[in-house]
């Protein structure tokens, strides 16, 4: 706890916190008298969720948003309407023990044709969702739309809350609390300042305070702005968790604000505050709407006095049109807003995914709103480039240390239990540490979340005191950690392969309690080689609840695995993933890992641009979406997308993507150099500089991507840089040229980096430095590349074989995905090199049965053959046939390549080659390559049909030229890395070594002979 209290120290030197002790002062409100059962016990209401993925139904539309949409509207009838506490189980309340508590689940199903049907059920636990007595239902029409769904949503539910809601709630035994009469007051002006602070332990207490002023006195239009804004800023400070938080926040504030403007209906305020409750919770459209019906009412009664919007509606509108420069001026112009414009000019950068501006945004949170923890998390999962996903990653637990105890500090009425613990002094910070049981005082993660959640669940279980419950903040200070947690192991793991125990010895306890604390556990081990510890892990694992893409980074690593009971949890999770009808929901969905959409198919991806532009008629994203996914585009499409760009780069990139699809070379020029100019970028970079080297202008090309390292890198992308240029000056025999950029990608350590020092020095027959960066390769990422090394022995026919050989048997040993295409195929070849001719051809086929390849099919033909297995070469031939003769549309066949490929397949079914043969093979190979370079596709085919022309020729005793065939394979670069290592071995198998020890791979020796310089 050194480090904790030391942050604390400099924190309060600095008076950054000097709003929490003003906030500290304020008077709890007086509690209210809560309606009492028969024993003179005060009601509780418990609403249980039915949480997603529901029972798969015909034309279901299962979606959170939807769900607590309708939920918190029923919970504002209990609240609101009765006077009663309640506790929301998605928000993962605990009830008290002084109350009659009564649990009811309210079921929702929303179909497409526009039926909503609602069914209220009494619960107990342990029952399944709906199986209890039925005391109410319903059903609603309404109409699909992604723009309007919530809005009408809301606006209609807001009718039901003192009807049909109350009424129910009167069937299951409630009855009306009392309340004093009048005598509201108005927000303190320290509520103001609780409100402007983009922090979750502020909106809760200026949240709490609210629920309880009205509870006691009743509602003002003042007080109802206070729940809608924090309700609005809550949801805006935690969509990064892994649960549903942000989706009851978001439905409360447009809720409250509804009920402002339905209760005040001449208020400004309240317009406001719908309108900022819509735009702060992602409905940026309905944002803009709202503003929009406010400046038109002042334009239809000119004569009336000017209004004085309070200083906080200067957020809406830039927010909600996504104008980075606009909402980053209002922070510059009013510092009481700098906080909230600093952390909202955060989520735009994070929304458009770009690592820089994550990055350079970052900072600033980190600087004037430290206590925004979602940008960290934005950060550690978004980020992409390794300075900023580690940035994040490390920030976070930093930055939750120091200021989380001065942030409770300040919290009204704080429980004493919650109160004395806090670090604030020397002895305290000790003490904590024993009563909290820290595992390692010293890193960078505090204990002190999990226990103050522990004593305010105690509280809350002790005694019925209104809402916000302090278990609602329990809640919220767990989440928080587990989510700190899992972003930090994951980026521990990036471009690394160390263990992990100490972390997670330090770590795990801190979040035991929360429900994937088995994700946690899982970084013991390695997940490729040590399958068996995460299997023990994951045995503990429950359902995914409310899956959600903030939670794919643990799908993806335990997508395989099941628990004891055998169900495939992380599988169905993944599988069940839904987004909501906002911006953030929609991003988060469609835009998981980076700038580029995670497309899925063709009717998907249009209705995804569709909802993203209705959403959010003024952003970028929007329209890079749009220029991704439309299949056709027509050149007036590419010339009025290029109109409506403003400054997103990758929306330019893709832009110049489908210029040069087009054939307009100069647009796609004027784009990628937009694109750069807007933010520096490797994609664009090399994409400019392939359209100069396709034009023949090899300087423009090697000075374009020389002028990008010369830029700032926050990842790997120089080393990417570094390696497209060795990669091109391979290509051209420039061998000598290329060594320094590949060693300037090697010393970054990273896999590509590693992997092009290897090839440089082989092809300069450097064997012992190309041995050691092999070495580094697979020693360094064993369980992604361990093969690399004795691949390269076997190639070259040279290295330390045994010890390669060892780490390739682990590699290969490793359970594979049902979807692991790669690995089946390079197993399967690595099989070949050791002379298992059965296990190489299970596994080809294995491969083929995922993805039907020429090559592949070519290697099983000749080892059925061999093995005399006539059912695996037909079915193997019968397959490709049939892929060449019924192709599938969207990935049109080339005829070059098919009339070569059956060429190829015709001499190993007849097992005899003439010249001749080889002759029009060989006319054949070359016409198909010409085809490949004019249309600039890749041309790994013509490596393969040569690698298995030569082994065709070895079979049948034709020697010498089997070695031709095989060093064309071996000294053609654009050929696969697994096919020539087949060559390679090959060759070393009949003469030593695949090339002797000073031959150089010269231009003239590659294949085909390149003019090289």
């Amino acid at each position: 706890m050194g480090l904790l209290l030391q942050g604390l120290l400099s924190v309060i030197r600095s008076g950054m916190f000097s709003w929490l002790v003003i906030a500290s002062c304020l008077i709890q409100p007086a509690a209210r008298v809560f309606a009492e059962s028969g024993g003179g016990k005060p009601q509780v209401l418990y609403l249980h969720t039915e949480f997603l993925p529901y029972p798969v139904e015909k034309k279901l539309m299962p979606f959170r948003m939807s769900r607590e949409v309708v939920r918190q509207a029923f919970l504002i009838a209990a609240r609101d309407e009765l006077g009663l506490q309640t506790c929301d189980e998605t928000l993962r309340e605990t009830p008290p023990d002084d109350a009659e508590v009564i649990h009811l689940l309210l079921s929702e199903r929303s179909y497409i044709g526009g039926k909503w049907h609602l069914k209220l059920y009494t619960h107990e636990e342990g029952q399944s969702p709906g199986s209890g007595t039925l005391l109410w239902e319903k059903t609603y029409k309404f109409k699909l739309n992604a723009a309007t769904m919530y809005s009408v949503l809301s606006s209609e539910l807001r009718k039901e809350i003192a009807g049909e809601f109350v009424a129910a709630l009167g069937k299951a035994g409630f009855r009306k609390a009392k309340h004093d009469a009048g005598g509201v007051e108005p927000p303190s002006g320290e509520i103001e300042q609780l409100l402007l602070k983009p922090d979750v332990v502020a909106q809760f207490s200026a949240v709490r305070a609210a629920h309880q002023a009205i509870a006691a006195k009743g509602e003002s239009v003042e007080w109802l702005s206070v729940l809608a804004r924090g309700y609005g800023n809550l949801a805006a400070l935690t969509h990064h968790y892994w649960n549903s938080t942000s989706e009851v926040f978001a439905a409360r504030g447009w809720h409250y604000g509804y009920r402002a403007v339905a209760a005040y209906p001449e208020s400004d305020l309240a317009r406001w505050s719908l309108a900022y409750a819509w735009s702060t919770a992602g409905a940026f459209h309905r944002a803009v709407a709202v503003v929009k019906e406010i400046e038109k009412q002042r334009e239809e009664a000119p004569e009336a006095p000017a209004p004085q919007d309070p200083i906080w509606t200067k957020l809406i509108e830039p927010y909600a049109r996504s104008r980075r420069d606009a909402i980053r001026q209002v922070g510059a112009e009013h510092a009481e807003l700098k906080p909230w414009a600093t952390y909202l000019h955060f989520q735009l950068s994070a929304f458009a995914r770009y690592p820089v501006w994550m990055y350079q945004a970052g900072r600033e949170v980190a600087s004037e709103c430290p206590t925004a923890y979602g940008a960290y998390g934005e950060m550690a999962l978004h980020g992409g480039f390794l300075a900023v996903i580690r940035t994040g990653a490390s920030l976070g637990p930093r930055a939750y240390g120091n200021y989380l105890p001065l942030s409770l500090a300040a919290v009204p009425a704080l429980p004493e239990s919650v109160r004395n613990v806090l670090p604030t002094d020397e002895a305290k910070s000790a003490a904590l540490v024993q009563v909290a049981n820290d595992p390692n005082p010293d890193d960078e993660f505090s204990a002190l979340a999990p226990y103050v959640a522990s004593k305010l669940r105690e509280e809350s279980r002790t005694r019925a005191e209104g809402d916000l419950s302090w278990s609602v903040l329990a809640a919220l200070l767990e989440e928080e950690q587990f989510v700190q947690a899992a972003n930090y192991l994951e980026v521990a793991l990036n471009a690394t392969e160390s263990s992990h125990k100490e972390e997670v010895d330090s770590i795990l306890p801190l979040v035991k309690g929360h429900r994937y604390a088995p994700y946690i556990e899982s970084f013991y081990y390695n997940n490729r080689l040590e399958p068996e510890g995460i299997k023990q892990a994951v045995a503990k694992a429950q359902s995914i609840q409310d899956p959600r893409n903030n939670m794919i980074q643990m799908f993806i690593r335990l997508y395989s695995f099941s628990n004891a009971a055998g169900e495939p949890v992380f599988q169905h999770g993944y599988e069940n993933r839904q987004r909501n009808f906002t911006v953030p929901g929609i991003i988060e969905m469609t835009f998981p890992h980076s700038t580029r959409a995670a497309l899925n198919v063709a009717w998907f991806d249009k209705v995804i641009a569709s909802e993203l532009q209705s959403l959010s008629p003024g952003s970028e994203i929007a329209l890079r979406f749009r220029i991704q996914s439309v299949e056709k585009p027509k050149p007036t499409d590419l010339k009025g997308w290029e109109e409506k760009l403003r400054e997103d780069p990758e929306a330019y990139n893709l832009l110049g993507n489908r210029y040069v699809a087009a054939g307009d070379t100069a647009s796609a020029i004027r784009c990628y150099e937009k694109s750069l100019a807007s933010l520096p970028d490797s994609d664009a970079t090399i994409a400019l500089a392939n359209l100069y080297l396709w034009q023949g202008d090899e300087a423009r090309w090697q000075q374009t991507l020389l002028d990008f390292t010369k830029t700032v890198d926050l990842g790997l992308q120089h080393a990417v840089v570094y390696g497209e240029l060795a990669g091109g000056l391979m290509k051209q025999g420039r061998w000598k040229e290329a060594k320094p950029y590949a060693l300037q990608a090697a010393q970054t350590w990273s896999g590509n980096g590693l992997d092009i020092g290897m090839l440089v020095c082989e092809g300069l027959a450097e064997w012992e430095e190309s041995e050691h960066w092999a070495r580094e390769l697979s020693t360094s990422y064993p369980s992604s590349s361990g093969e690399s090394w004795y691949f390269w022995c076997r190639r070259t026919g040279r290295g330390d074989v045994e010890k390669a050989g060892r780490l390739a048997a682990q590699y290969f040993s490793q359970p594979i995905k049902k979807n692991g295409y790669q690995l089946f195929r390079r197993r399967g070849l690595y099989q070949l090199l050791t002379g298992d001719m059965e296990g190489s051809l299970k596994s080809l086929q294995e491969a083929l049965a995922i993805q039907r390849t020429i090559s592949e099919t070519c290697l099983v033909v000749l080892l059925a053959r061999e093995l005399k297995n006539e059912p695996a070469r037909a079915e193997a031939i019968a397959a490709l046939d049939k892929l060449m003769a019924e192709p599938d549309p969207a990935n049109p066949r080339i005829p070059e390549v098919d009339q070569a490929t059956r060429l190829v397949l015709e001499l190993i079914n007849r097992g005899s080659a003439t010249q001749e043969d080889l002759t029009k093979i060989d006319a054949a190979i070359e016409r198909f390559g010409q085809v490949l370079k004019e249309q600039r596709l890749a041309n790994q085919l013509r490596g393969s049909l040569n690698l298995i022309i030569g082994t065709e020729l070895e079979i049948e005793g034709q020697l010498d030229k089997a070695k031709k065939y095989w060093r064309r394979t071996l000294n053609d670069l654009s050929a696969d890395r697994g096919m020539r290592t087949l060559a390679g071995a090959q060759l070393a198998k009949l003469q030593g070594t695949s090339r002797a020890d000073e031959e150089v791979l010269t231009a003239e020796k590659m294949w085909p002979p390149v003019s090289g310089k």
